[in-house]
């Protein structure tokens, strides 16, 4: 997740990130991010600056779940390094054949970057869909099939969490907890989505620290 947190305001019809930074995102030389050069530097808000290129980036869970988890475990953390990767792009759920193929691919996707990191593990945490860019008009759209294929992925590969985006802090009626275009999350709940991330991490892997 790029995230687009604090992305809200419109200049001569394009978006623009707020430049306001939470005491929860604020840089910290303990936590790092491998930037587009793929060079270590320490990581700042907007955390995929050049990374989601053909999108407007602004605050996501990255840096909000580096600072909770060194929080949460102290010295055990050391540095903590982040990798932006996400790029927004067409979402699966919008049309049904990539609905239907999402698990397949979920789980190949998985397994290669598993398969490149040997013998080193790779715990996965799934952050189930709550909602699709629905800026994508089709007529056979299909959330169901994508939050089933999340579902199904922590069955079927082992060391896989799903926690489920519904359950955060937002409102599908009101759009509270969302950015203006009322399909993204804002800065609160990116920041709440970081910290639970982390917490989910330390409770299942922290013995690995």
């Amino acid at each position: 997740m790029a995230g687009r947190g604090g992305v809200e305001k419109i200049q001569n019809g394009k978006l623009v990130w707020d430049g306001k930074v939470p005491l929860e995102c604020q840089s910290d030389p303990s936590i790092l991010r491998l930037n587009p050069e793929r060079q270590w530097e320490i990581a700042h808000e907007p955390l995929h600056l050049g990374i989601d290129i053909s999108h407007t980036p602004g605050i996501g869970p990255g840096i909000p779940f580096a600072h909770q988890f060194k929080e949460k475990a102290g010295q055990k953390a050391g540095i903590v390094g982040l990798v932006p990767c996400a790029r927004g792009r067409e979402s699966d759920a919008a049309m049904n054949d990539t609905a239907q193929r999402y698990k397949d691919n979920l789980k190949t996707f998985i397994t290669d970057i598993r398969n490149d990191i040997k013998p080193r593990s790779l715990p996965v945490i799934i952050v189930k869909i709550s909602l699709y860019d629905f800026f994508m008009k089709h007529d056979t759209h299909n959330l169901p099939a994508v939050r089933a294929a999340e579902d199904a992925v922590q069955k079927e590969l082992p060391d896989i969490i799903t926690i489920d985006s519904r359950e955060l802090p937002v409102n599908f009626t009101t759009f509270e907890g969302f950015s203006w275009d009322h399909g993204h999350f804002n800065t609160e709940t990116e920041i709440v989505l970081g910290k639970w991330l982390a917490d989910t991490y330390l409770a299942h892997y922290g013995h690995l620290l």
